[in-house]
């Protein structure tokens, strides 16, 4: 993850997301004025991602929610801030912020695929910004190097509550849609969840 040391203005950013060539140029989140430009995804990564995809399907299938993979930007407007998150979930129909059907700004639950180049940033800054999102209910943190689950929920009074989970017998609760994902079945190809 490389931070590009540039300021442009948030319609600057879109336009350049948007027409640009990501097979050249790249993709990029934007925090207040700054790019930072996202590396590619290892193997682990993507399994685990498109077991959650599966997983959250399965589970959420006939009913009202849409579950999207790391090409549909979250916007916090106010923050002039636009993220890829690996898994974005909303629950009824999305608010985009613009006619181009391509940035939501209501999701529910939001899921990261931690790696070494990320993990700060979506620990720190990504966090700070989610969070302020009113409709954002749950975040979750999924290592690609151990079989580690973080969750964080936000109460009735605004604050976060914080739980993990490394047994890979284990369920994590994710109470924002009502369900729990078996640590195993996250990692399920990837030897992670293998016991020593």
């Amino acid at each position: 993850m490389a931070i590009v040391e540039q300021l442009i203005s948030p319609a600057e950013y879109l336009k350049k997301e948007r027409e640009g060539n990501r097979e050249k140029e790249g993709k990029f989140e934007y925090f207040d004025g700054k790019l930072i430009e996202m590396g590619g995804a290892s193997l682990i990564h993507n399994i685990i991602s498109t077991n959650l995809i599966f997983l959250l399907k399965s589970l959420l299938k006939d009913q009202n929610f849409i579950i999207a993979q790391s090409d549909l930007r979250v916007a916090n407007v106010q923050k002039k801030s636009y993220c890829y998150p690996d898994i974005v979930v909303i629950k009824g129909a999305p608010e985009f912020t613009d006619d181009k059907f391509d940035t939501v700004r209501n999701p529910l639950l939001l899921v990261e695929v931690l790696s070494e180049s990320t993990q700060e940033q979506d620990r720190g800054e990504k966090f700070q910004i989610y969070r302020e999102l009113a409709s954002l209910q749950e975040y979750v943190l999924v290592s690609q190097n151990a079989c580690l689950v973080e969750r964080y929920f936000r109460q009735s009074d605004g604050q976060w509550t914080f739980t993990y989970q490394t047994d890979p017998e284990q369920k994590i609760q994710l109470a924002s849609i009502q369900q729990e994902l078996l640590l195993k079945n996250i990692y399920e190809g990837t030897n992670l969840s293998e016991r020593e």
